[in-house]
């Protein structure tokens, strides 16, 4: 009977390391997350916020109606593309690229990129400002 308990013991240690370790934050690469947010532009953008850094003042309020309101306008606008793709990332905290609409560009945008994983890149958007011209996010 003991013998039971021990690997039965051994089973759930074992069980909540496997858990432990495969819970934490999924890598996200430059790339990815930029082909994430614009293709989040052109669904119902009730998950845009996910690719923005959860650290900024504006996390909070940019739902879907924000981006709707914003430069971009309503996902009907889309598809929404962007160049280059991939974009250049030699520069990992700025990232230029050109997003386009059905129309044609939207404009030139610096996302200003932060990794926040703990133990693998995590990189997430803590900035967007259109050039020429202000802060977006």
């Amino acid at each position: 009977m003991e013998t039971r308990k021990r690997i039965a013991l051994l089973f759930v240690a074992a069980t909540a390391t496997i858990l432990l370790f495969s819970c934490g934050a999924k890598s996200t690469s430059i790339e990815e997350r930029i082909s994430d947010f614009v293709t989040s532009l052109n669904g119902n953008r009730s998950d845009t916020h996910t690719n923005l850094d959860p650290s900024t003042a504006a996390y909070s309020t940019a739902d879907a109606t924000f981006w709707n309101n914003s430069i971009f306008g309503p996902s009907t606008n889309g598809p929404f593309t962007y160049a280059p793709n991939p974009p250049n990332t030699t520069t990992p905290s700025d990232v230029e690229i050109t997003i386009s609409d059905n129309i044609g560009p939207v404009g030139l945008f610096k996302f200003v990129m932060v990794n926040i994983g703990s133990s693998s890149d995590n990189w997430v958007i803590n900035d967007i400002q259109r050039i020429p011209g202000g802060t977006l996010f």
